[in-house]
């Protein structure tokens, strides 16, 4: 992540940024070995591929401090997630609150352990005690088809769920390439759970005609130069 960054020559204690899915059983088993051994593993649920994610975290690298000196904030360090609630203003303190929250979350559905179960309820809540649209697509992103007990998935749908249509059905939408990659039953399930509302579906037959309305304008200015070109 330092590459192309002030920090590059620091590249031997740069942070490395893998990706894996549940099939990856191996590599998850060792992750979770070095995260048990030593602060060193932080979790992130995405549903944007390495090249898309790894410049928009690296953008996020550099920071000032009072003085105006130019620090690397250590996001991706757990010692430092972890303080980075108290360290920020009111402004940003919830949003890397629940974000703690569901790599907790994250990392519970890692152990697929049936015993959980009561652990993720109090993650959740704790998430939705914040009143964040912002947590819908991360919650989502928590989603996986592997993990054997069903009821703490569904205390995640019911939590997204919770929200108003619009900015629910907008966050599903967002997530859904990523849910698909470790969870495309639980991914089905949300797609018929609002299909199976009238107030969902109309919200999400708009939505997909505002989508679909907005990528014809987009790419209206291609047609017109083909159409130009084939009658030249």
């Amino acid at each position: 992540m330092f590459d192309g960054t002030p920090a590059a020559h620091l590249v031997a204690a740069a942070p490395l940024l893998i990706a894996t899915s549940r099939e990856h059983e191996a590599l998850i088993k060792w992750l979770l070995q070095l995260e048990q051994a030593a602060p060193s593993v932080s979790w992130i649920g995405s549903p944007y591929a390495l090249p898309v994610l790894t410049p928009m975290l690296t953008r996020r690298l550099d920071c000032e401090i009072d003085d105006s000196q130019k620090v690397v904030m250590r996001f991706y360090d757990p010692r430092i997630l972890l303080g980075l609630p108290s360290a920020l203003d009111a402004h940003f303190a919830p949003v890397s609150a629940y974000q703690t929250a569901i790599t907790q979350i994250h990392a519970e559905v890692a152990r697929n352990a049936k015993a959980s179960v009561r652990e993720f309820d109090r993650l959740v809540e704790h998430v939705l005690s914040f009143c964040d649209t912002g947590c819908i697509a991360p919650l989502l992103l928590c989603l996986d088809d592997r993990f054997e007990a069903h009821e703490a998935m569904f205390s995640i749908i019911h939590a997204a769920e919770s929200f108003a249509d619009e900015p629910y059905i907008q966050a599903c939408l967002a997530a859904r390439p990523g849910v698909i990659v470790d969870a495309p039953e639980w991914a089905d399930i949300l797609l018929r759970r609002i299909q199976n509302n009238d107030d969902s579906r109309a919200v999400l037959e708009s939505l997909l005609a505002k989508d679909y309305a907005q990528q014809n304008r987009n790419a209206a200015p291609c047609d017109k130069q083909q159409a130009l070109l084939q009658k030249a």
